[in-house]
């Protein structure tokens, strides 16, 4: 089978080696103000199939030079607003690509997106709330010739970096954090990996590769030391040809009936014959190679041309309809000079040319990474991810069969890429250990220099490192939050003051560090304060407690110790505030597993695990899925007895587990305490056979069926499978 016949020219765009281009310095700093100037275009629009997603989109005049008619970025923004969302994902599109193709599906399209054509609507689905920029060159006309193009002169890492960094903190400010997880498709994973060279520790909660990026400086790569950029650049501008097209497939005619404007005509004329758009010329080959007959039309050409290292339509693991679909919506151009820069800094040890040689940075980017390669692209083009970056929390997962754009767009890419990535990134998630994370609907306000405070049970034994309040000033002010001790009902001793934050007048959340992190424990009852040198406005989440509040203290004192008169409760509800931190009473591997097991129907398989806090867990999670249909699980807790699970400490309520893997939550039916140092076994049991995540090297799993959910004690092993412990935890 010719899998590889006449595959687009973009792979050779992507390996570097085949770019001999030059670069200006690259400047290391962003514009000022670089949330301001935003432009919103798009207000909630609905999208299609998905009733429950609303898409909003941003454009503004990019900050960085040149300021031409085309200097201009865009954002798109996919959310649930009927949740609170989870976490903030930012992603990086691939060469050509941009927002509008991740994103946007209005109604008055004639083509459906589904949750396997599109990683946004997957993990908004999910409660994140999804961005993806659009680089200046969805802005290009696709009606302007190569000579056109003076203006990209100068688009290189300067402006891509500064233009991701105006987005990022328009990001942030919508959605009211201080770190996104930042994901990259090909191209977009080199952005991000680049990014994170500078703004890592500031921006990232993580980072997502698909099918993109280094993560070590290439050892592959030949550095020569010896590329004169100078000279290259001004060899592009002689020639006056200042970006590259979207490629063209080998021995095709000129444009305009290129590769974009032929993927276009064959979205509107599926059944058209193949021919060259406008013309009785047929398309090259002739004949379909793998028949040895003549096309029966221009669609299932352009499924046996493309069919390769960009997407395995014939091996099953490529959708032509979805890759068509996309793909008409593509940007023409691309700067030449990005991808000469690239090629500077990766031919240079210590390239003389940057002020931020990338590649050598890599090493210093210390944040979660979960790296995502295709066999037949990503693997050729990039290698193996190696961990070069300086944090040891680095997973990669290869994609066998899988071609470039199936990573994103491919019928499994849910399955093997959306939903694994989706679990990491919860994972990688603060944890909120007490309080509200939903947006009230009770609106009131706190007086200037009074102090509102809520009280919640600590469900995680953690440490507090900042309070999060949805809350606004009646006018521009200074704010500042607190936890206080709980003395029977009301607010005690000041336990911790945050640093103060500038509070602006429109609701968002607003993010309070503690100047030194705070130990909370599980069962324990806390207050979370906010006071403000203006009236603070809050929102409370009906039915959830209460919000008392006095005026005992002034903003410039700081929180009254102790709270002091309560002056008037508000009974309606408590505030939308929480802490978040750290959580120290795990218990297990919240890793996902890749390796899997089964589980027989009305049996039981159980892990060991060493803890290492002393804290109190009130639920189990495990990363199963039921074979035959959705319906009824459970997990338990067992001593250790000499190895083996013994007695039953306690077992969960039941909870639903679904056919498709997942992380689900069985909450104990008390809470247990456990300690530092003693070994415990977690147990999971279905009325149906069960699928497993095994961590490979991890520990074990045992199994029995000696009875119907949990007996006491586990009883005889029938079964030990050492190649892991399973995915399952105690928080």
């Amino acid at each position: 089978m010719k899998r590889k016949l006449l595959v687009f020219a973009l792979l050779l765009l992507l390996i570097t080696t085949l770019i001999p281009t030059t670069i200006s310095t690259i400047l290391t700093t962003s514009a000022a103000s670089p949330d301001t100037g935003w432009t919103l275009v798009t207000n909630a629009r609905a999208l299609k199939g998905y009733p429950n997603l609303a898409e909003y989109i941003w454009q503004k005049n990019a900050s960085m030079a040149p300021n031409g008619p085309y200097d201009k970025i865009g954002l798109h923004r996919l959310v649930n607003s009927a949740v609170t969302p989870k976490g903030v994902i930012f992603i990086n599109p691939g060469t050509y690509g941009n927002g509008e193709q991740l994103t946007s599906n209005p109604l008055s399209d004639n083509y459906t997106k589904t949750e396997n054509d599109s990683i946004a609507i997957y993990w908004a689905n999910r409660g994140f709330d999804v961005y993806a920029i659009d680089y200046r060159t969805h802005f290009v006309p696709i009606t302007l010739n190569a000579s056109q193009l003076g203006f990209m002169a100068n688009w290189g890492w300067d402006q891509w970096i500064s233009d991701i960094r105006e987005a990022v903190t328009k990001v942030k400010q919508v959605s009211g954090v201080d770190k996104v997880f930042m994901v990259g498709f090909s191209f977009g994973g080199i952005a991000t990996m680049n990014y994170a060279t500078i703004y890592g520790k500031e921006d990232l909660q993580g980072i997502v590769l698909l099918d993109g990026g280094w993560t070590a400086k290439n050892q592959n790569y030949n550095s020569t030391n010896t590329i004169n950029l100078t000279s290259t650049v001004s060899q592009i501008n002689a020639t006056g040809i200042w970006g590259y097209e979207y490629p063209n497939l080998p021995n095709f005619p000129p444009q305009p009936s290129g590769a974009l404007f032929t993927t276009q005509f064959i979205v509107q004329n599926p059944n058209a014959p193949a021919n060259i758009p406008g013309t009785n010329q047929s398309l090259p080959p002739p004949i379909n190679p793998l028949t040895n007959k003549t096309w029966t039309n221009i669609t299932e050409w352009y499924n046996v041309v493309q069919s390769g290292p960009f997407s395995n339509t014939l091996g099953g693991y490529g959708n032509v309809t979805v890759n068509l679909q996309n793909g008409a919506y593509n940007d023409r151009y691309w700067p030449k000079l990005i991808y000469a820069e690239m090629g500077a800094y990766k031919d240079w040890t210590n390239c003389p040319y940057v002020a931020q040689d990338f590649d050598d940075k890599y090493k210093d980017i210390n944040v979660p990474l979960l790296g995502f390669s295709s066999e037949l692209f990503g693997i050729p083009s990039f290698g193996n991810l190696t961990n070069g970056i300086g944090n040891t929390d680095f997973i990669t997962k290869l994609l066998p069969e899988y071609g470039h754009l199936d990573v994103i767009q491919g019928p499994y890419s849910a399955r093997d890429v959306s939903e694994p990535a989706y679990q990491w990134m919860v994972n990688h998630l603060p944890p909120t250990l007490f309080g509200n994370t939903a947006i009230g609907t009770v609106y009131d306000q706190n007086d200037a220099n009074a102090q509102s405070i809520s009280y919640f049970s600590c469900r995680k034994t953690g440490v507090v490192t900042d309070i999060m309040a949805y809350i606004d000033g009646a006018s521009s002010g200074n704010c500042i939050a607190a936890i206080y001790a709980v003395n029977g009902g009301s607010a005690g001793a000041l336990l911790a003051q945050s640093n103060p934050v500038s509070l602006g007048t429109s609701f968002s959340w607003v993010d309070f560090k503690l100047p030194t992190p705070y130990n909370v424990v599980a069962g324990t009852t806390y207050g979370l304060a906010v006071m403000g040198n203006v009236p603070v406005n809050v929102m409370e989440v009906d039915g959830t407690g209460q919000r008392d509040h006095n005026a005992v203290s002034s903003y410039a004192k700081g929180f009254a110790n102790p709270f002091g008169l309560i002056w008037g409760t508000d009974d309606r509800g408590a505030m939308s505030i929480y802490a978040t931190g750290i959580n120290t009473s795990t218990l297990g591997n919240t890793n996902i597993g890749t390796y899997q097991d089964g589980n027989d129907a009305n049996a039981k398989s159980a892990s060991y695990f060493m803890c290492s806090y002393t804290g109190t867990v009130t639920d189990i999670f495990a990363n199963v899925a039921r074979v035959d249909a959705a319906g009824d699980g459970a997990a338990a807790i067992y001593a250790d007895n000499g190895g083996s699970p013994g007695a039953l400490i306690a077992s969960t309520s039941e909870a639903t587990v679904g056919t498709t893997f997942s992380w689900v939550d069985f909450h104990l039916l008390s809470p247990v305490s456990v300690t530092t140092g003693t070994g415990y076994w977690l147990a999971i049991s279905s009325n149906n056979d069960l699928n497993l995540n095994i961590v490979a090297g991890s520990g074990v799993r045992v199994h029995n069926g000696v009875s119907n959910w949990f007996s006491d004690p586990f009883g005889p092993v029938w079964g030990a499978d050492s190649t892991g412990a399973m995915s399952i935890y105690a928080s």
